[in-house]
């Protein structure tokens, strides 16, 4: 799917459009996310404040380029925006204090550190997805939106590219955080949570740098990245 350009030579494609509109909310993920990633080795519930402070950073910014944006229902679409971002993470945060427990995290003596940990990847994951879908659809539409963005590989813009790669991002990042724990290497940094948290931070944080690079490789070769999606969805 080529790119068509108007009589000026500007891009019509609405993915380059969308790139720069939410060039500082992916700024604002990712350098979340570090400081997020790179501030563990603290007691109590600080790590827990400082995700919740990156999801309502994320949030502001988002209704900043809706206001900015304009049009009928700008306001309505940054509340529903908020709401559905406040909604998704704290879901995710009892979904994954669940798996971490799941998997070996401490649900009792070290409840602080697997809250610590559940938060910061329901910021990476949950709250990265509401906050990239269309703040005019209802609840079921962004649902299937997420669906389409998480599960299908299908994203229709370049939030959407972004939280798909950032999100199975910060997955594997979190995965492969948790691998050293178990070593008797007597490092401080594999005590739990800590390896498992930078490790997601920088998986979010890569996400994000590919899938930019990848929208605008796509974008100067003329070619539309969700096209590839589509085609392999209809097969």
């Amino acid at each position: 799917m080529k790119i068509s350009f108007d009589a000026t030579g500007a891009s019509k494609s609405p993915m380059r459009r969308d790139t720069r509109a939410c060039a500082l909310e992916l700024a604002t993920r990712a350098f979340g996310m570090v400081v997020v990633g790179t501030s563990t080795d603290d007691r109590g519930l600080a790590g827990v404040a400082r995700a919740c402070v990156v999801v309502g950073a994320m949030v502001g910014v988002r209704i900043l380029n809706d206001a900015r944006e304009g049009g009928d229902g700008a306001r309505a679409r940054a509340v529903k925006s908020g709401r559905r971002c406040a909604r998704w993470y704290a879901v995710g945060c009892v979904g994954w204090f669940a798996a971490c427990v799941a998997f070996g995290g401490g649900a009792v003596g070290a409840w602080r550190e697997t809250a610590r940990a559940a938060s910061a990847a329901s910021a990476a994951t949950f709250a990265t997805t509401a906050v990239s879908l269309d703040g005019g659809e209802g609840e079921e539409e962004a649902r299937a939106s997420a669906k389409r963005v998480l599960l299908d590989g299908c994203p229709r813009t370049a939030r959407e590219v972004s939280a798909r790669a950032s999100a199975w991002g910060a997955c594997a990042g979190a995965w492969a955080g948790a691998a050293p724990i178990p070593l008797d290497w007597n490092r401080a940094w594999q005590r739990w949570p800590v390896s498992v948290v930078r490790g997601l931070a920088f998986g979010h944080v890569l996400g994000i740098t590919v899938a930019m690079v990848y929208v605008c490789l796509a974008d100067v070769m003329g070619l539309d990245p969700r096209d590839g999606a589509a085609r392999r969805k209809r097969r």
